[in-house]
Protein backbone atom coordinates (compact mmCIF):
# COMPACT_ATOMS: atom_id res chain seq x y z
CA UNK A 1 0.00 0.00 0.00
CA UNK A 2 1.52 3.21 -0.77
CA UNK A 3 0.21 6.79 -1.02
CA UNK A 4 -0.40 7.54 -4.89
CA UNK A 5 -0.69 10.89 -6.26
CA UNK A 6 -1.03 11.82 -10.25
CA UNK A 7 1.13 14.73 -11.48
CA UNK A 8 -1.07 17.55 -13.03
CA UNK A 9 0.86 18.42 -15.76
CA UNK A 10 -0.52 16.84 -18.97
CA UNK A 11 -3.76 15.48 -17.82
CA UNK A 12 -5.85 15.78 -14.18
CA UNK A 13 -6.97 12.58 -12.09
CA UNK A 14 -9.90 13.80 -10.46
CA UNK A 15 -12.21 12.57 -7.61
CA UNK A 16 -14.49 9.72 -8.62
CA UNK A 17 -17.93 9.83 -6.18
CA UNK A 18 -18.67 5.97 -4.79
CA UNK A 19 -22.64 5.76 -5.87
CA UNK A 20 -22.10 6.20 -9.28
CA UNK A 21 -19.53 3.67 -9.95
CA UNK A 22 -21.16 1.24 -12.37
CA UNK A 23 -21.94 3.91 -14.69
CA UNK A 24 -17.69 5.47 -14.15
CA UNK A 25 -16.79 1.72 -15.54
CA UNK A 26 -19.11 1.95 -18.57
CA UNK A 27 -17.19 4.29 -20.15
CA UNK A 28 -14.12 1.80 -20.93
CA UNK A 29 -16.63 0.09 -22.81
CA UNK A 30 -17.21 2.88 -25.28
CA UNK A 31 -13.51 2.74 -26.42
CA UNK A 32 -11.89 1.02 -28.95
CA UNK A 33 -11.32 -2.57 -26.89
CA UNK A 34 -7.85 -3.44 -28.82
CA UNK A 35 -6.75 0.18 -28.83
CA UNK A 36 -3.04 0.58 -26.41
CA UNK A 37 -4.41 2.89 -23.40
CA UNK A 38 -1.45 5.22 -24.41
CA UNK A 39 -3.31 6.12 -27.79
CA UNK A 40 -5.94 7.84 -25.02
CA UNK A 41 -4.61 11.41 -23.22
CA UNK A 42 -7.52 10.70 -21.44
CA UNK A 43 -8.66 7.66 -20.48
CA UNK A 44 -8.06 7.87 -17.20
CA UNK A 45 -12.47 8.68 -17.33
CA UNK A 46 -12.37 10.18 -13.74
CA UNK A 47 -13.76 13.45 -14.81
CA UNK A 48 -16.93 11.67 -15.03
CA UNK A 49 -18.78 11.35 -11.55
CA UNK A 50 -22.50 10.14 -13.65
CA UNK A 51 -23.48 9.22 -17.44
CA UNK A 52 -26.68 10.08 -18.30
CA UNK A 53 -28.51 9.00 -21.59
CA UNK A 54 -30.10 11.89 -23.52
CA UNK A 55 -32.82 11.84 -25.41
CA UNK A 56 -32.70 11.96 -29.21
CA UNK A 57 -29.96 11.11 -31.95
CA UNK A 58 -27.25 12.43 -33.55
CA UNK A 59 -24.50 15.23 -32.49
CA UNK A 60 -25.71 16.97 -30.27
CA UNK A 61 -25.94 20.66 -31.31
CA UNK A 62 -26.40 22.46 -27.64
CA UNK A 63 -27.62 22.12 -24.80
CA UNK A 64 -29.18 24.73 -21.68
CA UNK A 65 -30.71 24.56 -18.24
CA UNK A 66 -33.82 26.22 -17.23
CA UNK A 67 -36.05 26.48 -14.69
CA UNK A 68 -35.30 22.69 -13.82
CA UNK A 69 -35.39 21.41 -17.75
CA UNK A 70 -32.75 20.83 -19.62
CA UNK A 71 -32.99 22.14 -23.33
CA UNK A 72 -31.41 19.90 -25.65
CA UNK A 73 -31.01 20.33 -29.61
CA UNK A 74 -30.05 17.17 -31.35
CA UNK A 75 -30.63 15.81 -34.52
CA UNK A 76 -33.73 18.00 -35.84
CA UNK A 77 -35.54 18.18 -32.47
CA UNK A 78 -35.38 20.87 -29.87
CA UNK A 79 -36.06 18.88 -26.71
CA UNK A 80 -37.04 19.86 -23.45
CA UNK A 81 -36.35 17.47 -21.03
CA UNK A 82 -36.35 16.40 -17.40
CA UNK A 83 -33.04 15.77 -15.47
CA UNK A 84 -34.63 14.53 -12.50
CA UNK A 85 -37.43 12.38 -13.62
CA UNK A 86 -34.95 11.18 -16.90
CA UNK A 87 -37.95 11.91 -19.34
CA UNK A 88 -38.75 14.21 -22.39
CA UNK A 89 -41.31 16.65 -21.02
CA UNK A 90 -42.25 18.47 -24.39
CA UNK A 91 -40.43 18.63 -27.62
CA UNK A 92 -40.49 21.06 -30.92
CA UNK A 93 -39.21 21.64 -34.16
CA UNK A 94 -35.24 23.01 -33.86
CA UNK A 95 -34.73 26.66 -34.48
CA UNK A 96 -33.68 27.28 -38.29
CA UNK A 97 -29.95 27.67 -38.48
CA UNK A 98 -28.94 26.83 -34.36
CA UNK A 99 -25.46 26.68 -33.91
CA UNK A 100 -25.83 26.79 -29.75
CA UNK A 101 -28.12 26.85 -26.43
CA UNK A 102 -27.49 28.72 -23.41
CA UNK A 103 -30.31 30.16 -21.13
CA UNK A 104 -30.68 32.84 -18.46
CA UNK A 105 -33.45 32.57 -15.34
CA UNK A 106 -35.87 33.65 -17.87
CA UNK A 107 -35.17 33.46 -21.49
CA UNK A 108 -33.37 30.68 -23.74
CA UNK A 109 -30.98 31.78 -26.01
CA UNK A 110 -30.15 29.95 -29.80
CA UNK A 111 -26.98 30.93 -31.47
CA UNK A 112 -27.20 31.14 -34.93
CA UNK A 113 -24.76 32.63 -37.97
CA UNK A 114 -25.51 36.16 -37.50
CA UNK A 115 -27.48 37.02 -34.27
CA UNK A 116 -28.58 35.86 -31.12
CA UNK A 117 -32.82 34.79 -30.84
CA UNK A 118 -34.21 35.40 -27.45
CA UNK A 119 -37.10 32.81 -26.78
CA UNK A 120 -39.36 32.27 -24.30
CA UNK A 121 -39.23 29.75 -21.45
CA UNK A 122 -41.36 27.22 -23.34
CA UNK A 123 -39.39 28.53 -26.75
CA UNK A 124 -42.73 28.65 -28.34
CA UNK A 125 -42.15 32.94 -28.98
CA UNK A 126 -39.49 34.51 -29.87
CA UNK A 127 -39.11 37.97 -27.76
CA UNK A 128 -36.14 39.36 -29.65
CA UNK A 129 -32.93 39.37 -31.35
CA UNK A 130 -29.02 40.56 -30.46
CA UNK A 131 -27.04 41.11 -33.81
CA UNK A 132 -23.70 39.95 -33.72
CA UNK A 133 -20.77 41.83 -34.89
CA UNK A 134 -19.65 41.38 -38.44
CA UNK A 135 -17.41 38.54 -38.89
CA UNK A 136 -16.75 36.21 -42.14
CA UNK A 137 -19.48 34.17 -43.29
CA UNK A 138 -17.12 30.62 -43.61
CA UNK A 139 -15.98 31.58 -39.64
CA UNK A 140 -19.38 30.11 -37.45
CA UNK A 141 -19.90 31.13 -34.13
CA UNK A 142 -19.14 27.83 -31.96
CA UNK A 143 -20.33 28.34 -28.48
CA UNK A 144 -22.63 30.64 -26.14
CA UNK A 145 -22.61 31.42 -22.78
CA UNK A 146 -24.90 33.60 -20.21
CA UNK A 147 -22.93 34.91 -17.09
CA UNK A 148 -23.92 38.05 -15.31
CA UNK A 149 -25.50 40.59 -17.84
CA UNK A 150 -23.95 39.54 -20.51
CA UNK A 151 -24.22 36.77 -23.23
CA UNK A 152 -20.57 35.55 -24.23
CA UNK A 153 -20.34 34.05 -28.20
CA UNK A 154 -17.12 32.54 -29.63
CA UNK A 155 -16.98 33.26 -33.10
CA UNK A 156 -13.55 30.85 -34.24
CA UNK A 157 -10.83 32.45 -31.71
CA UNK A 158 -13.13 36.01 -31.13
CA UNK A 159 -14.78 36.06 -27.48
CA UNK A 160 -17.63 38.78 -27.65
CA UNK A 161 -20.06 40.16 -24.75
CA UNK A 162 -23.56 41.00 -25.93
CA UNK A 163 -25.38 43.32 -23.27
CA UNK A 164 -28.86 41.09 -22.61
CA UNK A 165 -31.27 44.00 -23.00
CA UNK A 166 -29.52 46.42 -25.31
CA UNK A 167 -27.46 43.95 -27.74
CA UNK A 168 -24.40 46.07 -27.66
CA UNK A 169 -21.07 44.43 -28.09
CA UNK A 170 -17.56 44.50 -26.78
CA UNK A 171 -14.54 42.62 -27.86
CA UNK A 172 -12.33 40.47 -25.28
CA UNK A 173 -8.87 39.03 -26.01
CA UNK A 174 -8.86 36.24 -28.10
CA UNK A 175 -8.88 32.87 -27.01
CA UNK A 176 -6.15 30.82 -27.14
CA UNK A 177 -7.96 28.05 -28.89
CA UNK A 178 -11.43 27.42 -30.21
CA UNK A 179 -14.29 26.95 -27.90
CA UNK A 180 -17.01 24.41 -28.27
CA UNK A 181 -19.32 25.66 -25.79
CA UNK A 182 -19.35 28.35 -22.89
CA UNK A 183 -21.37 28.16 -19.56
CA UNK A 184 -21.58 29.94 -16.11
CA UNK A 185 -22.04 28.27 -12.57
CA UNK A 186 -23.17 31.63 -11.33
CA UNK A 187 -19.43 32.65 -10.10
CA UNK A 188 -17.19 31.42 -13.18
CA UNK A 189 -17.48 31.66 -17.26
CA UNK A 190 -16.19 28.12 -18.27
CA UNK A 191 -15.52 27.10 -22.15
CA UNK A 192 -15.01 23.50 -23.08
CA UNK A 193 -13.44 22.67 -25.90
CA UNK A 194 -11.88 19.00 -27.86
CA UNK A 195 -10.28 18.01 -24.88
CA UNK A 196 -10.09 20.05 -21.70
CA UNK A 197 -12.43 22.58 -19.67
CA UNK A 198 -10.92 25.82 -18.75
CA UNK A 199 -12.47 29.60 -16.45
CA UNK A 200 -12.78 32.15 -19.09
CA UNK A 201 -10.95 35.07 -17.67
CA UNK A 202 -13.10 37.95 -18.33
CA UNK A 203 -10.89 40.81 -17.57
CA UNK A 204 -6.93 41.00 -16.92
CA UNK A 205 -4.90 37.81 -17.78
CA UNK A 206 -5.19 36.22 -20.79
CA UNK A 207 -8.22 34.06 -21.68
CA UNK A 208 -8.67 30.68 -21.36
CA UNK A 209 -5.00 30.60 -19.95
CA UNK A 210 -4.86 28.39 -16.78
CA UNK A 211 -4.22 30.95 -13.43
CA UNK A 212 -2.26 31.04 -9.77
CA UNK A 213 -1.30 27.67 -11.23
CA UNK A 214 -4.17 25.74 -12.01
CA UNK A 215 -4.80 23.08 -14.95
CA UNK A 216 -7.73 22.54 -16.77
CA UNK A 217 -9.27 19.42 -16.24
CA UNK A 218 -9.31 17.17 -18.72
CA UNK A 219 -12.47 15.78 -20.72
CA UNK A 220 -12.85 11.44 -20.77
CA UNK A 221 -11.49 11.46 -24.23
CA UNK A 222 -10.49 13.41 -27.10
CA UNK A 223 -13.88 14.76 -29.53
CA UNK A 224 -14.87 16.10 -32.27
CA UNK A 225 -17.41 18.27 -30.23
CA UNK A 226 -18.74 18.78 -27.18
CA UNK A 227 -21.79 20.98 -25.63
CA UNK A 228 -22.25 21.63 -21.69
CA UNK A 229 -24.84 23.23 -18.81
CA UNK A 230 -24.84 23.82 -15.18
CA UNK A 231 -27.51 22.22 -13.65
CA UNK A 232 -27.46 23.66 -10.38
CA UNK A 233 -23.38 23.30 -9.93
CA UNK A 234 -23.21 20.45 -11.88
CA UNK A 235 -21.94 20.47 -15.43
CA UNK A 236 -23.94 18.31 -17.77
CA UNK A 237 -21.31 17.27 -20.84
CA UNK A 238 -22.75 15.78 -24.03
CA UNK A 239 -19.69 14.32 -26.28
CA UNK A 240 -19.30 13.41 -29.91
CA UNK A 241 -16.58 11.40 -30.95
CA UNK A 242 -15.00 8.98 -33.90
CA UNK A 243 -14.32 5.26 -32.08
CA UNK A 244 -11.37 2.94 -33.41
CA UNK A 245 -13.66 1.45 -36.35
CA UNK A 246 -14.61 4.79 -37.37
CA UNK A 247 -18.06 4.93 -36.31
CA UNK A 248 -19.48 8.19 -34.79
CA UNK A 249 -20.15 7.65 -30.89
CA UNK A 250 -22.32 9.66 -28.26
CA UNK A 251 -22.24 9.91 -24.68
CA UNK A 252 -22.95 12.23 -21.74
CA UNK A 253 -22.51 12.84 -17.99
CA UNK A 254 -21.73 15.06 -15.62
CA UNK A 255 -18.21 16.40 -15.16
CA UNK A 256 -16.22 17.44 -12.00
CA UNK A 257 -14.59 20.94 -11.87
CA UNK A 258 -13.74 20.58 -8.34
CA UNK A 259 -11.38 17.83 -7.23
CA UNK A 260 -7.93 17.41 -8.42
CA UNK A 261 -5.92 14.42 -7.68
CA UNK A 262 -6.55 10.90 -6.21
CA UNK A 263 -6.52 12.05 -2.45
CA UNK A 264 -4.57 10.69 0.51
CA UNK A 265 -3.51 6.86 0.75
CA UNK A 266 -4.36 4.29 -1.64
CA UNK A 267 -3.29 1.28 -3.12
CA UNK A 268 -1.64 1.29 -6.33
CA UNK A 269 -1.98 -1.59 -9.05
CA UNK A 270 0.32 -1.39 -11.97
CA UNK A 271 -0.61 -2.95 -15.40
CA UNK A 272 2.04 -3.54 -17.77
CA UNK A 273 3.12 -5.82 -20.81
CA UNK A 274 6.10 -7.95 -20.99
CA UNK A 275 6.55 -10.23 -23.59
CA UNK A 276 5.12 -13.78 -21.65
CA UNK A 277 1.69 -11.62 -21.10
CA UNK A 278 -0.03 -9.22 -18.99
CA UNK A 279 1.75 -8.42 -15.37
CA UNK A 280 0.40 -6.48 -12.35
CA UNK A 281 1.49 -4.82 -9.26
CA UNK A 282 -0.35 -4.85 -6.66
CA UNK A 283 1.52 -2.47 -4.04
CA UNK A 284 4.80 -3.82 -4.51
CA UNK A 285 4.06 -7.69 -4.93
CA UNK A 286 4.65 -8.73 -8.48
CA UNK A 287 1.71 -11.33 -9.82
CA UNK A 288 1.57 -13.27 -12.67
CA UNK A 289 -2.08 -12.86 -13.95
CA UNK A 290 -5.39 -11.39 -13.09
CA UNK A 291 -6.73 -15.05 -10.74
CA UNK A 292 -3.69 -14.40 -8.40
CA UNK A 293 -4.48 -10.32 -8.63
CA UNK A 294 -7.90 -11.29 -7.26
CA UNK A 295 -6.72 -13.52 -4.59
CA UNK A 296 -4.40 -10.87 -3.49
CA UNK A 297 -6.94 -8.59 -3.54
CA UNK A 298 -9.41 -10.63 -1.82
CA UNK A 299 -7.25 -10.77 1.21
CA UNK A 300 -6.66 -7.30 1.34
CA UNK A 301 -9.79 -6.41 1.53
CA UNK A 302 -10.36 -8.51 4.75
CA UNK A 303 -7.28 -6.66 6.26
CA UNK A 304 -8.34 -3.83 9.01
CA UNK A 305 -5.80 -2.02 7.39
CA UNK A 306 -7.60 -1.39 4.51
CA UNK A 307 -10.03 0.88 6.42
CA UNK A 308 -9.21 4.86 6.17
CA UNK A 309 -10.64 7.66 7.52
CA UNK A 310 -13.70 8.97 5.40
CA UNK A 311 -16.81 11.62 5.39
CA UNK A 312 -17.82 12.84 8.65
CA UNK A 313 -15.20 10.10 10.75
CA UNK A 314 -16.30 7.31 9.15
CA UNK A 315 -13.86 4.48 8.40
CA UNK A 316 -14.47 3.68 4.68
CA UNK A 317 -12.09 1.46 2.21
CA UNK A 318 -9.07 2.77 1.23
CA UNK A 319 -9.37 3.73 -2.69
CA UNK A 320 -7.36 1.93 -5.61
CA UNK A 321 -5.92 3.30 -8.40
CA UNK A 322 -4.90 1.74 -11.91
CA UNK A 323 -1.73 2.67 -13.60
CA UNK A 324 -1.76 1.50 -17.19
CA UNK A 325 2.17 1.55 -18.73
CA UNK A 326 2.23 1.41 -22.80
CA UNK A 327 1.12 -1.69 -24.45
CA UNK A 328 -1.98 -2.00 -22.42
CA UNK A 329 -4.92 -2.38 -24.31
CA UNK A 330 -8.48 -0.77 -23.10
CA UNK A 331 -9.63 -4.28 -22.63
CA UNK A 332 -7.19 -5.31 -20.08
CA UNK A 333 -7.80 -2.10 -18.43
CA UNK A 334 -11.31 -2.71 -18.14
CA UNK A 335 -10.87 -6.50 -16.77
CA UNK A 336 -8.26 -5.15 -14.01
CA UNK A 337 -11.04 -2.98 -13.22
CA UNK A 338 -13.73 -5.33 -12.70
CA UNK A 339 -11.29 -7.51 -10.51
CA UNK A 340 -10.76 -4.60 -8.34
CA UNK A 341 -14.69 -4.37 -7.94
CA UNK A 342 -14.95 -7.63 -7.48
CA UNK A 343 -12.98 -8.20 -4.67
CA UNK A 344 -14.60 -5.60 -2.38
CA UNK A 345 -12.90 -2.10 -3.37
CA UNK A 346 -15.37 0.02 -4.20
CA UNK A 347 -13.51 3.13 -5.08
CA UNK A 348 -11.51 2.67 -8.35
CA UNK A 349 -9.13 5.52 -9.93
CA UNK A 350 -7.41 5.00 -13.33
CA UNK A 351 -3.75 7.52 -13.39
CA UNK A 352 -1.51 7.76 -15.94
CA UNK A 353 2.28 7.50 -16.59
CA UNK A 354 4.54 7.66 -19.05
CA UNK A 355 2.78 10.80 -20.37
CA UNK A 356 5.52 11.84 -22.46
CA UNK A 357 5.15 8.83 -24.43
CA UNK A 358 1.37 8.60 -25.19
CA UNK A 359 1.39 9.88 -28.51
CA UNK A 360 -1.65 9.77 -31.02
CA UNK A 361 0.41 7.58 -33.23
CA UNK A 362 2.45 4.49 -31.62
CA UNK A 363 6.75 5.51 -32.72
CA UNK A 364 8.11 3.58 -35.59
CA UNK A 365 10.02 0.76 -34.82
CA UNK A 366 13.85 0.91 -34.58
CA UNK A 367 15.59 -0.06 -38.03
CA UNK A 368 17.20 -3.86 -38.20
CA UNK A 369 20.60 -3.97 -36.97
CA UNK A 370 23.61 -3.24 -39.31
CA UNK A 371 25.27 -6.53 -40.67
CA UNK A 372 28.85 -6.05 -40.30
CA UNK A 373 30.85 -6.28 -43.17
CA UNK A 374 32.66 -9.26 -44.23
CA UNK A 375 29.48 -11.66 -42.54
Amino acid sequence: MSKSHCHACTSLVLALAAPPLTAQRQWLDLLPQNAEVAQFRTVDLTPIVESVALPGEGPVRGIAHLNGVVWLARGDVLFAYDPVQAKVVRQRVLPEGLLGLSADAQFLYVLSQDAVQVFGATAEEKVRELALPAHEKRTLPTAIGCHGDSVYVAIGRRLVALDRQSGAARELPRWSTALQWLGSDGKVLWGGGTGDIRRVVITGAQDGEPQDGEHPPSLPMPVMRSSATFVGSRLLCAFDWVDGRGAMQHAAGYVRLDAREVPGECLSIKIYKDPSGMKYECGPKPLRNLALLKLELTRIAKDPSVMIPGPGGKRVMMPVTLEAYPGVLIEDLAAAWDVVTASGFSKVYCTQVDLERRDAEPPPPPPPPQKKKGR
